[in-house]
Protein backbone atom coordinates (compact mmCIF):
# COMPACT_ATOMS: atom_id res chain seq x y z
CA UNK A 1 0.00 0.00 0.00
CA UNK A 2 1.26 3.41 -0.94
CA UNK A 3 2.35 5.50 2.05
CA UNK A 4 0.44 8.75 2.61
CA UNK A 5 2.47 11.98 2.13
CA UNK A 6 3.42 13.54 5.45
CA UNK A 7 1.28 16.62 4.88
CA UNK A 8 -1.68 14.31 4.28
CA UNK A 9 -1.11 12.55 7.60
CA UNK A 10 -1.23 15.88 9.43
CA UNK A 11 -4.23 17.00 7.37
CA UNK A 12 -6.22 13.84 8.18
CA UNK A 13 -5.35 13.98 11.88
CA UNK A 14 -6.50 17.59 12.15
CA UNK A 15 -9.57 17.02 10.01
CA UNK A 16 -10.71 14.14 12.22
CA UNK A 17 -10.05 16.22 15.34
CA UNK A 18 -12.19 19.04 13.92
CA UNK A 19 -15.04 16.75 12.80
CA UNK A 20 -15.04 15.02 16.19
CA UNK A 21 -15.19 18.40 17.99
CA UNK A 22 -11.76 18.07 19.58
CA UNK A 23 -11.24 21.47 17.97
CA UNK A 24 -14.65 23.16 18.05
CA UNK A 25 -15.85 26.18 16.11
CA UNK A 26 -13.79 29.29 16.80
CA UNK A 27 -10.90 27.50 18.53
CA UNK A 28 -7.31 27.66 17.33
CA UNK A 29 -5.57 24.65 15.80
CA UNK A 30 -1.82 24.05 16.26
CA UNK A 31 0.49 26.48 14.50
CA UNK A 32 2.95 25.58 11.75
CA UNK A 33 5.75 25.59 14.29
CA UNK A 34 3.84 23.35 16.70
CA UNK A 35 2.99 20.89 13.91
CA UNK A 36 6.63 20.91 12.80
CA UNK A 37 7.75 19.87 16.28
CA UNK A 38 4.94 17.34 16.85
CA UNK A 39 5.29 15.51 13.54
CA UNK A 40 9.00 16.16 13.00
CA UNK A 41 8.42 17.56 9.54
CA UNK A 42 9.48 20.69 7.69
CA UNK A 43 7.53 23.91 8.07
CA UNK A 44 6.57 23.72 4.40
CA UNK A 45 4.91 20.34 5.05
CA UNK A 46 3.00 21.71 8.04
CA UNK A 47 1.91 24.74 6.03
CA UNK A 48 0.66 22.50 3.20
CA UNK A 49 -1.55 20.60 5.66
CA UNK A 50 -3.08 23.81 6.97
CA UNK A 51 -3.62 25.10 3.43
CA UNK A 52 -5.55 21.91 2.58
CA UNK A 53 -7.76 22.36 5.64
CA UNK A 54 -8.39 25.99 4.63
CA UNK A 55 -9.23 24.89 1.10
CA UNK A 56 -11.83 22.49 2.53
CA UNK A 57 -13.34 25.37 4.55
CA UNK A 58 -12.52 23.68 7.83
CA UNK A 59 -10.26 26.46 9.11
CA UNK A 60 -9.50 30.09 8.40
CA UNK A 61 -5.91 31.31 8.55
CA UNK A 62 -5.19 34.86 9.73
CA UNK A 63 -1.70 36.33 9.34
CA UNK A 64 -0.03 36.99 12.66
CA UNK A 65 -2.82 35.34 14.68
CA UNK A 66 -3.07 31.69 13.62
CA UNK A 67 -5.59 29.24 12.19
CA UNK A 68 -9.10 28.97 13.61
CA UNK A 69 -11.86 26.40 13.05
CA UNK A 70 -14.77 27.68 10.96
CA UNK A 71 -16.49 24.29 10.55
CA UNK A 72 -19.72 23.94 12.51
CA UNK A 73 -21.21 20.56 13.28
CA UNK A 74 -24.92 20.47 12.49
CA UNK A 75 -25.52 17.72 15.02
CA UNK A 76 -23.84 19.54 17.90
CA UNK A 77 -25.23 23.08 18.08
CA UNK A 78 -23.16 25.45 20.19
CA UNK A 79 -24.19 28.44 22.26
CA UNK A 80 -21.78 31.35 22.48
CA UNK A 81 -23.22 33.95 24.85
CA UNK A 82 -21.12 36.66 26.46
CA UNK A 83 -22.45 38.73 29.36
CA UNK A 84 -21.69 42.47 29.30
CA UNK A 85 -22.33 44.42 32.54
CA UNK A 86 -22.49 48.21 32.22
CA UNK A 87 -23.82 51.04 34.41
CA UNK A 88 -26.13 52.64 31.89
CA UNK A 89 -27.24 55.23 34.41
CA UNK A 90 -23.80 56.78 33.89
CA UNK A 91 -23.62 56.28 30.13
CA UNK A 92 -20.93 58.85 29.39
CA UNK A 93 -19.39 57.18 26.36
CA UNK A 94 -20.30 53.67 27.52
CA UNK A 95 -22.37 53.04 24.40
CA UNK A 96 -19.10 53.09 22.45
CA UNK A 97 -17.81 50.21 24.59
CA UNK A 98 -20.76 48.17 23.32
CA UNK A 99 -20.26 49.28 19.72
CA UNK A 100 -16.58 48.34 19.76
CA UNK A 101 -17.26 44.93 21.29
CA UNK A 102 -20.14 44.27 18.90
CA UNK A 103 -18.04 45.17 15.86
CA UNK A 104 -15.27 42.78 16.92
CA UNK A 105 -17.75 39.94 17.54
CA UNK A 106 -19.60 40.50 14.25
CA UNK A 107 -17.54 37.88 12.40
CA UNK A 108 -17.41 35.43 15.31
CA UNK A 109 -20.07 33.06 16.69
CA UNK A 110 -20.28 35.07 19.92
CA UNK A 111 -23.00 37.54 20.85
CA UNK A 112 -23.49 39.95 23.75
CA UNK A 113 -26.22 40.03 26.33
CA UNK A 114 -26.30 43.41 28.09
CA UNK A 115 -26.93 43.63 31.83
CA UNK A 116 -27.44 47.11 33.33
CA UNK A 117 -26.18 47.53 36.87
CA UNK A 118 -28.15 50.80 37.22
CA UNK A 119 -25.17 52.61 38.75
CA UNK A 120 -25.43 50.45 41.87
CA UNK A 121 -22.66 48.26 43.35
CA UNK A 122 -25.43 46.28 45.11
CA UNK A 123 -27.18 45.62 41.79
CA UNK A 124 -23.85 44.61 40.27
CA UNK A 125 -23.31 42.09 43.05
CA UNK A 126 -26.80 40.63 42.58
CA UNK A 127 -26.20 40.18 38.85
CA UNK A 128 -22.86 38.48 39.45
CA UNK A 129 -24.41 36.15 42.02
CA UNK A 130 -27.08 35.15 39.51
CA UNK A 131 -24.70 34.84 36.55
CA UNK A 132 -25.06 31.31 35.22
CA UNK A 133 -21.69 30.05 34.05
CA UNK A 134 -23.41 27.21 32.20
CA UNK A 135 -25.34 29.79 30.14
CA UNK A 136 -22.56 32.30 29.44
CA UNK A 137 -19.12 31.63 28.01
CA UNK A 138 -17.52 34.77 29.47
CA UNK A 139 -18.04 38.20 31.02
CA UNK A 140 -17.05 41.76 30.17
CA UNK A 141 -17.69 44.05 33.13
CA UNK A 142 -17.40 47.77 33.79
CA UNK A 143 -17.33 47.49 37.59
CA UNK A 144 -19.17 50.01 39.75
CA UNK A 145 -16.81 49.23 42.58
CA UNK A 146 -14.46 46.25 42.15
CA UNK A 147 -13.93 45.88 45.90
CA UNK A 148 -17.67 45.41 46.42
CA UNK A 149 -17.64 42.23 44.32
CA UNK A 150 -14.03 41.10 44.63
CA UNK A 151 -15.00 37.73 46.10
CA UNK A 152 -17.46 36.90 43.32
CA UNK A 153 -15.21 38.05 40.49
CA UNK A 154 -12.15 36.26 41.85
CA UNK A 155 -14.02 33.03 42.51
CA UNK A 156 -15.39 32.98 38.97
CA UNK A 157 -11.90 33.72 37.68
CA UNK A 158 -10.40 30.86 39.72
CA UNK A 159 -13.10 28.57 38.33
CA UNK A 160 -11.70 29.30 34.87
CA UNK A 161 -14.57 31.54 33.79
CA UNK A 162 -13.16 34.11 31.31
CA UNK A 163 -13.53 37.72 32.54
CA UNK A 164 -12.38 41.06 31.18
CA UNK A 165 -12.63 44.23 33.27
CA UNK A 166 -13.12 47.61 31.62
CA UNK A 167 -11.57 50.85 32.87
CA UNK A 168 -10.42 49.44 36.23
CA UNK A 169 -8.02 46.76 37.46
CA UNK A 170 -8.57 44.35 40.33
CA UNK A 171 -5.19 44.59 41.96
CA UNK A 172 -3.73 41.47 43.52
CA UNK A 173 -5.34 39.28 40.84
CA UNK A 174 -4.44 38.48 37.25
CA UNK A 175 -7.96 39.09 35.95
CA UNK A 176 -7.41 40.70 32.51
CA UNK A 177 -8.33 44.36 32.10
CA UNK A 178 -8.58 46.84 29.24
CA UNK A 179 -7.90 50.36 30.47
CA UNK A 180 -6.92 53.74 29.13
CA UNK A 181 -3.43 55.05 29.79
CA UNK A 182 -4.77 56.99 32.76
CA UNK A 183 -1.36 57.82 34.21
CA UNK A 184 -0.29 59.46 30.97
CA UNK A 185 -3.68 61.17 30.75
CA UNK A 186 -3.20 62.82 34.12
CA UNK A 187 0.28 63.89 33.09
CA UNK A 188 -0.99 65.27 29.75
CA UNK A 189 -3.58 67.42 31.52
CA UNK A 190 -1.13 68.75 34.09
CA UNK A 191 1.61 69.40 31.54
CA UNK A 192 -0.82 71.31 29.34
CA UNK A 193 -1.86 73.49 32.30
CA UNK A 194 1.81 74.09 33.10
CA UNK A 195 2.54 74.93 29.47
CA UNK A 196 -0.27 77.50 29.62
CA UNK A 197 1.49 79.17 32.55
CA UNK A 198 -0.54 77.77 35.47
CA UNK A 199 1.46 76.97 38.59
CA UNK A 200 -1.29 76.56 41.18
CA UNK A 201 -3.31 73.65 39.87
CA UNK A 202 -5.90 71.59 41.76
CA UNK A 203 -6.93 67.97 41.09
CA UNK A 204 -10.55 67.13 41.97
CA UNK A 205 -12.17 63.70 42.40
CA UNK A 206 -15.48 62.48 43.84
CA UNK A 207 -14.10 59.19 45.18
CA UNK A 208 -11.29 57.97 47.38
CA UNK A 209 -8.26 57.33 45.20
CA UNK A 210 -7.75 53.93 46.83
CA UNK A 211 -11.15 52.76 45.56
CA UNK A 212 -10.60 53.37 41.85
CA UNK A 213 -7.35 52.45 40.06
CA UNK A 214 -8.11 54.53 36.97
CA UNK A 215 -8.78 57.77 38.84
CA UNK A 216 -5.79 57.12 41.10
CA UNK A 217 -3.53 56.63 38.07
CA UNK A 218 -4.73 59.97 36.65
CA UNK A 219 -3.85 61.64 39.93
CA UNK A 220 -0.42 59.99 40.03
CA UNK A 221 0.25 61.19 36.47
CA UNK A 222 -0.75 64.70 37.56
CA UNK A 223 1.62 64.47 40.55
CA UNK A 224 4.48 63.22 38.35
CA UNK A 225 4.06 66.15 35.95
CA UNK A 226 4.07 68.65 38.83
CA UNK A 227 7.11 66.97 40.38
CA UNK A 228 9.02 67.07 37.09
CA UNK A 229 8.21 70.79 36.81
CA UNK A 230 9.20 71.33 40.48
CA UNK A 231 5.68 72.56 41.25
CA UNK A 232 3.89 71.77 44.52
CA UNK A 233 0.50 70.02 44.74
CA UNK A 234 -1.19 72.89 46.55
CA UNK A 235 -4.62 71.20 46.42
CA UNK A 236 -3.62 69.12 49.44
CA UNK A 237 -4.09 72.23 51.57
CA UNK A 238 -7.71 72.85 50.57
CA UNK A 239 -10.45 72.25 53.13
CA UNK A 240 -12.06 69.68 50.81
CA UNK A 241 -8.64 68.56 49.61
CA UNK A 242 -9.05 66.35 46.54
CA UNK A 243 -12.52 64.96 47.18
CA UNK A 244 -16.11 66.12 46.91
CA UNK A 245 -18.42 63.28 47.85
CA UNK A 246 -21.57 64.99 46.56
CA UNK A 247 -21.99 66.95 43.34
CA UNK A 248 -24.70 69.16 44.83
CA UNK A 249 -24.80 72.89 44.23
CA UNK A 250 -23.73 73.87 47.75
CA UNK A 251 -20.66 71.59 47.81
CA UNK A 252 -19.48 72.60 44.35
CA UNK A 253 -19.97 76.33 44.93
CA UNK A 254 -18.15 76.15 48.27
CA UNK A 255 -15.27 74.37 46.53
CA UNK A 256 -15.10 76.92 43.70
CA UNK A 257 -15.12 79.85 46.09
CA UNK A 258 -12.29 78.35 48.12
CA UNK A 259 -10.34 77.63 44.93
CA UNK A 260 -10.68 81.26 43.86
CA UNK A 261 -9.99 82.65 47.34
CA UNK A 262 -6.76 80.64 47.72
CA UNK A 263 -5.35 81.66 44.35
CA UNK A 264 -5.75 78.54 42.20
CA UNK A 265 -5.95 79.26 38.48
CA UNK A 266 -6.74 75.79 37.06
CA UNK A 267 -8.72 72.70 38.08
CA UNK A 268 -8.14 69.23 36.59
CA UNK A 269 -11.30 67.19 37.18
CA UNK A 270 -11.52 63.42 37.49
CA UNK A 271 -13.91 63.31 34.52
CA UNK A 272 -15.98 65.48 32.19
CA UNK A 273 -19.19 65.10 34.22
CA UNK A 274 -17.55 66.77 37.23
CA UNK A 275 -15.90 69.39 35.01
CA UNK A 276 -19.22 70.35 33.41
CA UNK A 277 -20.93 70.54 36.82
CA UNK A 278 -18.15 72.88 37.95
CA UNK A 279 -18.67 74.92 34.79
CA UNK A 280 -22.41 75.26 35.47
CA UNK A 281 -21.89 76.27 39.11
CA UNK A 282 -19.14 78.74 38.16
CA UNK A 283 -21.61 80.56 35.92
CA UNK A 284 -24.05 80.88 38.83
CA UNK A 285 -21.26 82.42 40.90
CA UNK A 286 -20.36 84.83 38.07
CA UNK A 287 -16.96 83.15 37.74
CA UNK A 288 -15.80 83.36 34.15
CA UNK A 289 -14.31 80.20 32.66
CA UNK A 290 -11.52 80.49 31.53
CA UNK A 291 -10.80 84.16 32.40
CA UNK A 292 -11.23 83.70 36.15
CA UNK A 293 -10.46 80.00 36.32
CA UNK A 294 -9.31 77.37 33.81
CA UNK A 295 -10.82 73.89 33.71
CA UNK A 296 -9.74 70.51 32.26
CA UNK A 297 -11.85 67.34 32.13
CA UNK A 298 -11.22 63.70 31.29
CA UNK A 299 -13.06 61.37 28.84
CA UNK A 300 -14.16 63.64 25.95
CA UNK A 301 -17.83 62.69 26.13
CA UNK A 302 -20.19 64.15 23.53
CA UNK A 303 -21.32 67.19 25.54
CA UNK A 304 -17.81 68.61 25.98
CA UNK A 305 -17.82 70.43 22.65
CA UNK A 306 -21.41 71.63 23.06
CA UNK A 307 -21.07 73.52 26.35
CA UNK A 308 -19.81 77.09 26.49
CA UNK A 309 -16.91 77.42 26.73
CA UNK A 310 -16.05 74.14 25.04
CA UNK A 311 -14.21 71.89 27.49
CA UNK A 312 -10.53 71.05 27.18
CA UNK A 313 -10.23 67.37 28.10
CA UNK A 314 -8.28 64.14 27.81
CA UNK A 315 -9.89 61.79 25.31
CA UNK A 316 -10.44 58.10 26.00
CA UNK A 317 -11.02 55.78 23.04
CA UNK A 318 -14.10 53.97 24.38
CA UNK A 319 -14.68 52.17 21.08
CA UNK A 320 -11.17 50.71 21.05
CA UNK A 321 -11.48 49.63 24.69
CA UNK A 322 -14.69 47.74 23.89
CA UNK A 323 -13.16 46.22 20.76
CA UNK A 324 -10.08 45.00 22.64
CA UNK A 325 -12.20 43.69 25.52
CA UNK A 326 -14.16 41.45 23.15
CA UNK A 327 -10.92 40.35 21.48
CA UNK A 328 -9.39 39.55 24.87
CA UNK A 329 -12.40 37.48 25.92
CA UNK A 330 -12.44 35.46 22.69
CA UNK A 331 -8.69 34.90 23.00
CA UNK A 332 -9.19 33.57 26.53
CA UNK A 333 -11.83 31.19 25.22
CA UNK A 334 -9.66 29.94 22.36
CA UNK A 335 -6.17 30.12 23.89
CA UNK A 336 -6.66 28.83 27.41
CA UNK A 337 -3.07 27.60 27.73
CA UNK A 338 -1.73 31.17 27.77
CA UNK A 339 -1.23 33.31 30.86
CA UNK A 340 -3.85 35.94 31.68
CA UNK A 341 -1.30 38.76 31.61
CA UNK A 342 -1.19 38.78 27.81
CA UNK A 343 -4.94 39.45 27.67
CA UNK A 344 -4.66 42.87 29.36
CA UNK A 345 -4.17 46.00 27.26
CA UNK A 346 -3.61 49.74 27.86
CA UNK A 347 -5.17 52.08 25.29
CA UNK A 348 -3.48 55.45 24.49
CA UNK A 349 -5.21 58.75 25.35
CA UNK A 350 -4.95 62.19 23.76
CA UNK A 351 -5.34 65.78 24.92
CA UNK A 352 -8.15 67.71 23.21
CA UNK A 353 -7.50 71.48 23.39
CA UNK A 354 -10.61 73.64 23.42
CA UNK A 355 -11.66 76.88 25.12
CA UNK A 356 -11.71 76.24 28.89
CA UNK A 357 -8.02 76.88 29.56
CA UNK A 358 -6.55 80.36 29.30
CA UNK A 359 -2.86 81.17 29.01
CA UNK A 360 -1.55 82.92 32.11
CA UNK A 361 0.44 86.10 31.64
CA UNK A 362 3.18 87.31 33.96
Amino acid sequence: MKKEPLYKVIYLDLKNAILNQHYSYGTQVPTEMELTETYQVSRITAKRALMELESDRLIERTAGKGSFVIYQSQSLPQTYELAFMLPFSQAAGLEYYVQGATDYLEKTPYQLTIHATEGSPTRQRELLQNLKEDKYDGLIIYPENPINSIDLLYRQHLNGFPIVMLDKKLEGTDIPSITSDNFNGGALAANYALKMGHTKIAYLSTIDLLENTSVRDRYLGYLKALHDAKIQDYSDGLTNKKFIKQLDTASLQEYLLEIKRTGFTCIIAENDIIAMRLLAEAKKLKLDIPNDLSLIGFDNIQMTDLVSPQLTTVEQNFYQIGFLAAESLVQQLTERDNTNQKFSKIVPVALVERESVQKQTL
